[in-house]
Parts: structure tokens; sequence; C-alpha cells
């Protein structure tokens, strides 16, 4: 009987195994590997930053650093192998949003007294961190203050201003930043080789300027992307995935609202609506337009990684437009997002505001 393998998502098969490999965080591997080297190490981290930008994944890394059988690298090692697994009894991760009360964290307390089974360290790691009621965080503070010898723990957190202050005190802080769009870029195109995926330019733009600074989301969205079109990926495929609108009427669009032309805006919104694309959708593009266009008046454009014949037609519709201008229209767009989420008719609600 032939037993069909079960697919394993771009994001687990491509996450972070090694410093090496960690992408966009080379400040937060600077650190810990001094601290490492120094012998320097903290006995309590937070982690925080941005979902998607590689906190647990650090948090395993770092947990393997410190067990890995010297003379052997992380793919030889058997302990590390556990802890990539998630199978290693002497690194522990804890879901803080479905283990939230205050008997949770005293079974910590607890085990933590116990000498590692098979590791060096003891590493926690807490995901979620901030999700602990306070009662939780409280039986934690002894536990953080005087942890046993060669324990870890590890709290990852993206909203770090919900954990107390006195657990903070307690711990050494290491902020995660959101990637940037030719970071997330440049790894999709590395994942594409690797999966002999033929993904466009334009196609590894629109997914990262979609994925706000999120390794994670952007390789989601390359695999749902494998999974509904095949080996060869265009900019199209990613606008029909999304729900997102055609370049050029995102550019009339934008244009109408330049002009003032309120006759063509309406008219160009309905060939949008009608053709299916999703207000939030659009909402986000038109929002991502109106920044490029922002950052260009500036005189920011070497930020941008744009196929040129776009670039040199935004370069256009800004020549006669005052700066103060297209920071009104990203500020009015900036409002509609917030809207969107409570108005029951959103096509309206867009329309309206950019007719005003």
């Amino acid at each position: 009987m032939i037993v069909a393998m079960s697919h394993v998502s771009f994001y687990r098969k491509y996450r972070s195994e090694t410093f090496e490999t960690l992408v966009g965080q080379q400040h937060i591997v600077q650190t810990l590997t001094n601290a490492i080297s120094t012998d320097r190490l903290s006995h309590a981290y937070i982690f925080s930053g941005p979902r998607g930008t590689g906190k647990t994944s650090t948090a395993r890394i770092l947990a393997k650093t410190l067990n890995v059988t010297e003379g052997q690298t992380f793919q030889d090692c058997p302990i590390c192998l556990k802890i990539s697994q998630g199978t290693s009894v002497d690194v522990i991760e804890i879901d803080a949003a479905s283990n939230t009360g205050v008997d949770n964290i005293r079974e910590l307390n607890e085990q933590v007294n116990f000498v590692p089974v098979e590791c060096t360290y003891k590493v926690y790691i807490i995901d979620e961190a901030h999700m602990l009621s306070v009662g939780a965080f409280n039986a934690l503070l002894k536990t953080l203050e005087e942890p046993p010898e060669k324990t870890v723990f590890v709290l990852a957190t993206t909203e770090p201003h919900k954990i107390p202050i006195t657990i903070h005190s307690r711990c050494q802080s290491l902020n995660f930043r959101r990637l940037t769009h030719t970071e997330i870029i440049e790894y999709l195109q590395f994942v594409s080789e690797q999966e002999s995926i033929s993904l466009s330019s334009g196609a590894a733009m629109m997914i990262a300027q979609n994925s706000d600074g999120c390794m994670r989301d952007a390789l989601s969205l390359l695999d749902q992307l494998y999974s509904f079109k095949g080996a060869q990926i265009e900019q199209t495929d990613v606008q029909s995935l999304l729900g997102s609108i055609d370049q050029s009427l995102l550019l009339k669009i934008m244009n109408d609202i330049l002009g003032g032309n309120s006759e063509g805006l309406v008219e160009t919104f309905k060939l949008a609506f009608d053709d299916g694309v999703n207000t939030t959708q659009l909402c986000e593009d038109l929002m991502v337009l109106s920044q490029t266009l922002v950052y260009l008046k500036s005189g920011c454009d070497a930020t941008f990684q744009l196929d040129e014949d776009y670039l040199e037609k935004l370069k256009g519709m800004i020549q006669e437009s005052q700066l103060s201008r297209l920071v009104g229209i990203l500020e009015g767009i900036a409002k509609i997002q917030v809207e969107l989420k409570w108005f029951p008719n959103p096509e309206v609600l867009l329309q309206v505001h950019c007719l005003l």
C-alpha cells in the first residue's frame, strides 16, 4: 500500500534553524552570540516584536547553541534534532495563550528545580507571554529572580507593554524588527529556487508588500500560490488570490483622486467591484501606493524595488502634486482602514471618503 506523504508548509519547512540563517535580526544574533562566547548569558530574556519575525525560532536556536554536543553541528547532534522537533524533555515550550493560569506556572515552578535530563541547560520558552494572568506573572516572579543554575527563560511576545514592569526588570529585553521588503523578497527567491518555483519579481514584490514585514505570512502566501497556481507564479496570480486590483486600475483611481475627477473615480470603483476586488485589499493597495508616492516625493526612491516602467509612472503622477497633498491622502486612507472594520458596507465607505 502506498502512503501519501503529508505536506509540510513552507514556513515550517524553511524556518531558521541556525543563527546564520536567521533573516533580518543581526542585532539579536550579535547580542546572543557575544553573550554566549563571553559567558555573560542572562537567565531570562524577553523576545518582543511583530508576529512572524523569528522570536520562537531564535529561542530554539539559542537552546540548541547552549546544548549542542561539542564537536558536532546542529544537523549531527541528537539533542539539537530533538529540540528542532520539539521532543526534548529539557526544552519546554509553553503556549501562554492556552496556559494562562497561576496553576500552570506553579507546576512550572515545581519542575524547574529538577536538573536537566539530557541537556546542559534547561530552556523554558513561553510563547505569547503577555497572555499570562496577573496571578501567573506573580507566581513566575520569584523563579525569574532566582532561577536554578543552567536554566534559561525566554518570554516571547508581540505586546511587551502588557508584561508587568516587575517581570521586565528581571529579564533582558531584545526587540525584533519587521523585515524589509528586500529581505522578504530575497528569501522568497531562495525558497522558490529550492522548490523549483518560477516566481516573477512583480509577484515577489506584491507578496512582500502584503506581508507587513512578517516572513511567516510571506511564506504562507507563497505556499497558497503554489497550491493555487503551480510552479509558475506571476503578479496577476497574486492579485487574483488576494482579491487585489489590477495595477492599471489602481493607478487610475489614484490619478482620479489627485485630479479631483469624481466621475472617473465612480466609474473606476464600479469596474473594480464588478470584477470582484476585495474592498479591504483595495484599501491596503491604495495605502501602499500612497505611501510609495509620499516616499518618492520626499526623494526616497532608492528604498524601492519597483519595475522601472511602473516607477516612471509614479514619478509622473507626483510632478504636479505637493507633498502635503500626498500626505493628506495617505492620512485619509489610514482613517478609512480603521473604519472599514466596523462599517457594514465597506464599498460605500471607501467611495464616499475618496470622493470627498
